[in-house]
């Protein structure tokens, strides 16, 4: 009797047939109530491993059984049935445990104050010897952090926020601690031979305990189709972490050339050893490591001519240059280098938001240092620049360094409502900002100058919970006393005094007390103290030298407190005139502090004395 015989004899087919589709309509039915979540999701999984081993059971059941007549069991039979039963058993409670263990972490991270879907993405560490594939490792991190910033629903730190922890070591639950994340991402990258490893970690962010991991191991030819597969992968784990559709967008244009693409890598590390060194005030090795920088992509646009990413970032490592010099005129090379490579960007993409911004941030910095004399050259300059940075954010509203610039350009031309909000929209976007803190100090100056005294207020208290180290966030402080914003203490106002002056750099101590001396005299006239007032302004006004002072800028700022707080029209005047000698092109017509100076019939003297100077 043939094989095939037995087979048909045994009834085989129709004891597997009959449970296939009886268990099918089971697994339909989990299916349904596990979609409409009347049961948890990870049953259906369970289910389907019943399923499938018991298919398994169901051949070995019909093979041993099948015939008609009373049939005994072997032990054989016995033997890969408990085998079948001991996995099912196994895997079950591990799915379980595993499930219970993911459940009690999701409510630990809900329940620790944490925002869950505030995402720290910390860069991949390079295990294998000698760290040469740590290029590769911050790329394949950027390139997750910037797909994950995109999903409006996930609030991710940007680059600049985990960038302090690179290859620092610190554990995901120090990271989440210090940005207050609720998720920490992070792994390892170790190149073997032709193949590259990834191991991908998701982490609770308050105790750092590990929630998934993931390995992929892809040949490095395809790494970049790898990058696309982690954003994928990422994307995920952050779904069932969360318990929500994660959308990713689709990808800009972007170079197949494996070539390419590891030239820029490794131009990208140049540049932050380059960053590293100028920290450290070594300038003359930070040039020499923009200067490979710039060689390596170079090579990269030879390869592929039409990838656009390496001018751009040849443009913003010109820009970086020309931030460095100290002669303005030593920075005008560095700006039409930088321009050329933002123009040649636009070419190949003219959609490219980043190199709008360059082309815009460059042009405004030309304008700033005023290498170019001619007015309406300058004008046409600022008309660009607002053109170019206004296109940008359009294009890509997640771009806080071109709404910071956005932020000063406006201020420049007395739109400070927009002023305001373009700064307020480069913090909401990346409160990480290498310039954050120049971004609150515009949001704290840019709220003062609308009478917006609560809300300077507010932002002063950012700031100085932000940078601690940073005096201007205690001279806000000051500053705010002399408004209904903070209560006049006249012994508050001294020690915040001494603290400004043990928290400013030495080269700018002198001009600084002045400074703040000059609103402790405002902070006592308003507590009723004129007598006292007028001795502490007096006695600031006295640190004037023009060497301390070239512009005369304690002049104008002791204007400001006897117009608004003292109701010393006169004195305020006297003094204008005095800054007028050194600043013929002050505007008067604008803030709100000149407002009595304005109408006071000895106003036209300043405008005398401005023209008489000019």
């Amino acid at each position: 009797m043939g094989f095939f015989s037995d087979l048909k004899n045994r009834r085989l087919f129709q004891i597997v047939a009959a449970y296939a589709a009886a268990g099918w309509v089971a697994i339909e039915a989990v299916d349904q109530l596990a979609d409409n979540d009347i049961i948890p999701r990870y049953l259906y999984g369970i289910a389907l491993t019943w399923y499938l081993c018991g298919l398994i059971a169901a051949i070995i059941v019909g093979w041993y059984h099948g015939e008609r007549g009373d049939q005994t069991a072997p032990l054989s039979e016995i033997a890969m049935l408990s085998v079948i039963g001991l996995f099912v058993l196994a895997f079950t409670g591990m799915t379980v445990r595993s499930n219970i263990l993911e459940r009690a972490a999701r409510e630990a991270a809900a329940s620790s104050g944490f925002d869950m879907r505030r995402i720290a993405v910390t860069y991949f560490r390079d295990v294998a010897p000698g760290g040469e594939s740590q290029h590769i490792a911050d790329a394949l991190t950027e390139d997750l952090i910037l797909e994950l910033s995109r999903v409006r629903s996930l609030d991710v730190i940007s680059r600049n926020g985990v960038a302090p922890f690179r290859l620092t070591g610190a554990g995901p639950d120090s990271v989440g601690s210090v940005l207050q994340a609720g998720t920490v991402v992070g792994g390892e990258v170790e190149q073997m031979g032709d193949s590259i490893r990834i191991n991908f970690r998701l982490h609770e962010g308050q105790s750092g305990a590990e929630f998934r991991r993931l390995t992929i191991v892809r040949p490095v030819s395809t790494v970049l189709d790898t990058r696309e597969e982690l954003v994928r992968t990422a994307a995920n784990m952050l779904r069932e972490w969360l318990g929500e559709e994660i959308e990713l967008r689709g990808r800009e244009r972007d170079t197949r050339s494996v070539a390419a693409w590891a030239l820029v890598q490794r131009a990208e590390k140049q540049r932050k050893d380059a960053e590293q060194l100028i920290r450290q005030d070594a300038l003359h090795d930070a040039f020499a490591a923009c200067s490979r920088a710039d060689s390596l992509l170079a090579q990269a646009e030879l390869v592929d001519s039409a990838w656009a990413e390496p001018s751009i970032l040849r443009a913003a490592i010109e820009y970086r240059r020309s931030r460095l010099v100290h002669d303005p005129h030593d920075a005008e090379e560095p700006i039409r280098r930088g321009l050329a490579h933002a123009e040649r960007a636009l070419r190949l993409n003219p959609g490219s938001a980043r190199a709008l911004e360059l082309r815009g941030t460059l042009t405004y910095w030309w304008h700033l240092l005023a290498l170019v004399v001619d007015p309406q050259e300058r004008e046409q300059q600022l008309v660009a620049t607002r053109a170019d940075l206004e296109r940008a954010v359009q294009l890509d509203p997640t771009l806080a360094s071109a709404f910071s610039t956005l932020s000063h350009l406006y201020a420049r031309v007395h739109d400070m409502s927009s002023s305001v909000l373009a700064a307020q929209r480069a913090y909401e976007e990346d409160a990480y900002l290498e310039t954050a803190d120049v971004v609150l100090w515009r949001l704290v100056t840019g709220q003062y100058d609308q009478q917006s005294f609560e809300q300077s207020q507010r932002w002063c208290d950012t700031g100085a919970s932000r940078f601690p180290n940073d005096y201007r966030f205690a001279q806000c402080r000051l500053l705010l006393m002399t408004t209904r914003a903070a209560a006049a203490n006249p012994e508050s106002a001294w020690g915040l005094l001494a603290r400004i002056d043990s928290l400013v750099p030495q080269p700018l101590r002198e001009i600084e007390h002045a400074r703040s001396l000059i609103l402790v005299g405002g902070v006592l006239g308003r507590a009723g103290m004129p007598d006292s007032a007028n001795a502490v302004l007096l006695s600031a006004r006295s640190m004037f030298t023009p060497e301390l002072d070239p512009e005369r800028e304690i002049y104008l700022n002791e204007a400001g407190i006897r117009a608004v707080v003292l109701n010393d029209i006169d004195g305020a005047i006297d003094l204008l005139k005095l800054y007028a000698a050194a600043k013929p092109d002050f505007d008067l017509e604008h803030g709100w502090w000149w407002r009595e100076v304005r109408q006071h019939p000895r106003y036209a003297e300043i405008a005398a004395f401005q023209s008489d100077h000019h």
